[in-house]
Formats: structure tokens, sequence, C-alpha cells
């Protein structure tokens, strides 16, 4: 191995506590300690590429020694490493639990010759019986709280807002799920920005976009470079066309293209309606109930349509007037609708959405919406 040489490491398994204690109890003497600080770097790799060189400057060993410690790791299957031509990939296998070990023929024989037999009785002992901390007293030392002592309304103010920026997410989208489903190789922790967590949570809830198609979305939109380009991503999730899953009626919290699909099943849904369902979630940031709630609202006045003409000046009036809660959107949808009727002689005419309007829209209005239409 040469330190110019890139190295990519895939990590997809979990290092849970149970295997940190093996790792750490057994299989160090066995592969040494140096080579299972190796392993644990390698556990929180950033899914960057790198060079040997960059691994080496992080780890502080020499080039001798992380040889050594990564031949030590791949003979007991904690490390696989593949090579092509003058690039190196590293797969990280998951530690043996300490009961699967010490049952293990070769593992267990070699880890009694190196501890001796009275040592490894203990660690056989330890994982049938384990330390009981019921007669023990609690001695821990607490943490001190009197640095928030000088905690008030003006450093509040400072720090609730950037916290809720950071890290609330009202979404339909489980995006805590699937980040702990997502692997630092898949989904590189540089990129989990705010921004991107929102963007990914709102495309999700706008285009029916499920965990795992999600996943495959994702993994197309990253750049060689390991960064994501969200406007690929967007574009990738809007050609997406999900199966139509039924809801039941009544019930608006679910993504805006799934409602719409249920409310059309025997319509095809264009681009462009996929264009307009994105305007109102990420234009006029409406929550997806109540962008479905517009959408009923403006099939049953439109003849079962959806014109951007009539639900843009609707979506900015709901925006305008803070609704965010279905029930408040239905309730002044209901209200506006009533007191602006559709005109009864022109049933393929954009109907004119004015807030408070009472009367039709005249013969002229109609003309000059034809006129600005068909351009």
């Amino acid at each position: 191995m040469l330190a110019r040489e890139r190295i990519c490491i895939e990590n997809p398994r979990e290092l849970t506590s149970e295997k940190l204690k093996s790792l750490l109890c057994l299989y160090a003497p066995l592969v040494s300690r140096s080579a299972v600080c190796l392993y644990q770097l390698l556990c929180l790799d950033d899914g960057q590429p790198k060079t040997i060189g960059d691994l080496l400057e992080v780890s502080l060993l020499s080039i001798e020694q992380f040889e050594r410690d990564l031949k030590k790791l791949n003979e007991y299957r904690l490390v696989t490493t593949w090579q092509k031509e003058d690039s190196y990939l590293l797969v990280l296998e998951s530690p043996l639990i300490r009961a699967d070990f010490l049952r293990h023929e070769i593992y267990g024989r070699l880890l009694a010759r190196e501890i001796g037999g009275d040592a490894f009785r203990r660690r056989c002992s330890e994982v049938r019986f384990p330390a009981s901390h019921s007669a023990y007293q609690d001695v821990s030392a607490r943490l001190d709280l009197s640095p928030l002592s000088a905690w008030n309304k003006a450093l509040e103010a400072q720090y609730k807002p950037a916290r809720e920026d950071t890290f609330a997410i009202d979404s339909l989208f489980d995006i805590q799920r699937f980040l702990r489903e997502a692997s630092t190789n898949l989904f590189p922790l540089s990129e989990r920005t705010p921004q991107n967590l929102k963007a990914i949570a709102s495309y999700a809830d706008t285009f029916n976009i499920s965990q795992d198609r999600m996943r495959i979305l994702l993994d197309r939109s990253l750049r060689e470079d390991r960064t994501l380009d969200i406007d690929k991503l967007k574009r990738l999730c809007m050609a997406s066309m999900p199966q139509a899953e039924a809801s039941a009626p009544g019930d608006y919290n679910v993504p805006c293209l799934r409602f719409l699909m249920n409310r059309q099943p025997n319509s095809e849904i264009t681009p462009f309606d996929k264009k307009i369902l994105d305007s109102l979630v990420n234009e006029y940031h409406l929550p997806p109930a109540v962008v479905n709630v517009l959408v009923e609202h403006a099939l049953e006045v439109c003849d079962n349509r959806l014109y951007k003409n009539y639900v843009d000046p609707v979506a900015a009036d709901l925006n305008r007037n803070g609704i965010k809660d279905p029930v408040k959107a239905k309730e002044y949808l209901n209200k506006e609708k009533k007191e602006t009727p559709k005109p009864a002689a022109y049933k393929d005419v954009l109907p004119t959405y004015e807030p408070g309007r009472s009367s039709q829209p005249t013969q002229e209005e109609i003309d000059d919406f034809y006129k600005r239409w068909k351009k």
C-alpha cells in the first residue's frame, strides 16, 4: 500500500454496546489494541473519498503499522479488503457477540491460548452470569448545572429559534428513521444539513416517496465528490410515480400526490400537476394537509381540474392568513366557496378567485382570461 493510493470505506454495520464489549475484551488480545483502535476509527468514517495518507494522518499510524493492523482485522473477518488498480475498498464486518466468540471453535481456542485458562474461564463466566449492580451504591459524578444559573430570556431568545430551525421538521416523512437507516456511505454526515433534511422531507410529503425509494433516489443524486445535488433529487422525486394507495375518506394527513391520485383515480397525473403541488408546499409553505384541503376545494370548484391560476391566489391567501390547520382551512375555503359561486353558463371557464367576492365574473373578465390562458 502507498500513502497516495485512494481508499473508500463501507460501513453498513452498527457497532452496538454488546459488540463493542466483544471487540475490546475478546478481539483485542488477539488482534492488538492498535488494530481495535483502527477498526473503531474506520467505523467513524464519514464516507468521503480519501487517500491512505489521509487515514494515516488521522490514526497517527505509520504505513507499516497500518498494514499490520489491517492484516489482523482481515484475519479475524472484521474487515475485508478489496483492490482495484491503485484504489482500495475496506468493507467493515460486525464483530461476533461475546457468547458466539467464546463458542467459536477457532477464536475461543486462540483466546484461551493467549490469555490463559483462568482468564478465559472468567470471560465465559461474565457471559453466563453477568455482573449485577443491585448491591452497589451509585457514586457517579453529577452534571454541574451552575453555569446555567445566569441563563436569561435574552439567551433563550437566541437559543430556541436556532434549535428549532436546526432540528424541528414538521413532516409526514419520518426523517429520524430515515437517518437511522441510511449509512454514512449512502448519506454522508457532511450533507445532513438542516436545509437538505427539510428538502428531503418536503419532497417525500409532496410526491409520496417512501423511505426505501428515497434512499435509492438519494444515492442517484450524489455527485462524484459525495455532495448532494438537491436539484437533481427534486427532479427524480417529481419523475417518480408511486403506486396508488388508498386512504380513509377525510384523511388529509397523507402525501399530496397520493391524495390527488385518490381524488382522480381515472385520470393521469401530469408533470404540470406535480409542479402545482410542489409550488404549494415549497413556495407557499403550506403543510401537506392544508394543500390537500385546497386540492379538494379546487377540484370541486373547477370541474375536477387543477388550475395553477386558481390555486395560486388561494394558496397565497391561506398563507397570508397564517392558516396551517386543515380544519380551519376547510372552514375558510367553504366560506369563500359560498360567497363566490361558480358561473353556471361557463363550465370550462376557470372561476376567478377573489376573497370576499359575492358576484360572478363578467363576460369581459371571462374573455380576458381566455386570451391570457391561450398564450
